[in-house]
């Protein structure tokens, strides 16, 4: 098996099929959001993506396959116990990147378009769903193989002063967000637990700003993931004023999170965190992240505009608190 460009000719030996992945996602949207996002094709790798409806996410990639293997897909019907290992492989490698493909547009959607928070990634995708074939895209038959996909259950925020298609088309052809570090992010803000969850905020800034680094500074790498990095404060800190001229907003909160982490890795009994606290630093960390994205891509509109949102959430927050409450923080 080999892969193909579009309008490349194949040999006589060889010939194309299509595997195409429906899953179901439960995406609410408003106003004209809908017209920007549902309709519209996306690339990612060698998979085409497209939302058909609010009830379709198709996926659709494509093989050089010899005329056995294809012959033996369409007799087996929707029987897989006969299948070759050849044939099976086939399909497990083509299931496995519609499942990345599909999951890393749906990351877009969650984490570089801000979509709704609460829903953790291990509940995004749910139930089962059927992997086609075709050697056209006219026709579609099942194939020998049950594809696990889901339900995704998010909401799009509609946002007059962007293009969402063109954005997304972006952060598809190079992702605008800090894969690990906002993943750790949303388990943080999902943990009931107010300990794990400045723990996982804490972790999230110390990925988020090795990533950036790693990208700002290629040569960077080795040292940032394969030893023991400089003091998380350092690097959001001189470290990141060196490299990108100007230190986070956000030093404080970060000083006190590696304070509360350092508590609760070497002592036996736990640091008292308030609640109020756990909120507002989970809050910050996301800003500081924030901050580091819209260093890496200033003229990014949706990180821009992400990142403003949320400060003014942050200072309207703070007006309101009593002058003796915030004093008195962690």
């Amino acid at each position: 098996m080999c892969r193909f460009d579009m309008g490349e000719s194949l040999g006589d030996q060889m010939t194309q099929i299509y595997f195409r992945g429906n899953r179901q996602p439960n995406v609410s949207v408003t106003g004209e959001l809908t017209a920007l996002v549902f309709g519209e094709t996306f690339e990612t790798g060698s998979v085409t993506l497209r939302i058909e409806d609010k009830d379709s996410i198709i996926a659709i990639t494509r093989y050089d396959v010899d005329p056995e293997t294809l012959d033996e897909i369409r007799d087996n019907g929707v029987d897989a116990s006969t299948l070759s290992d050849k044939s099976r492989d086939l399909i497990h490698n083509a299931k496995a990147e519609l499942d990345k493909a599909t999951e890393e547009f749906i990351r877009s959607l969650k984490y570089y378009l801000d979509c709704d928070s609460r829903i953790s990634e291990s509940k995004t995708f749910r139930g089962p769903t059927r992997i086609e074939w075709s050697v056209d895209q006219a026709s579609w038959e099942k194939c020998p193989y049950d594809l696990h996909g889901g339900h995704a259950v998010m909401r799009i925020k509609e946002n007059p002063d962007f293009d969402v298609r063109t954005h997304l088309h972006n952060s598809l052809a190079e992702p605008r967000y800090f894969p690990y570090a906002m993943r750790m992010l949303n388990r943080a803000k999902l943990t009931q637990d107010i300990h794990f969850r400045c723990l996982d905020a804490t972790i999230a800034a110390e990925h988020a700003v090795k990533e950036f680094l790693a990208t700002k500074a290629p040569t960077l790498q080795a040292l940032l993931f394969e030893v023991p990095s400089p003091p998380l404060v350092k690097l959001y800190g001189s470290i990141l004023e060196y490299y990108a001229g100007e230190r986070s907003p956000y030093l404080g909160s970060i000083r006190k999170g590696v304070e509360i982490r350092n508590v609760l890795a070497h002592k036996p009994s736990p640091v008292t965190i308030t609640p109020q606290f756990a909120v507002e630093y989970v809050r910050d960390i996301e800003l500081a992240i924030l901050h580091l994205l819209r260093l890496l891509y200033p003229s990014d509109a949706v990180i821009r505009y992400q990142y403003e949102d949320k400060l003014k959430c942050k200072q309207a927050h703070e007006e309101q608190l009593p002058r003796e409450i915030a004093d008195k923080r962690l």
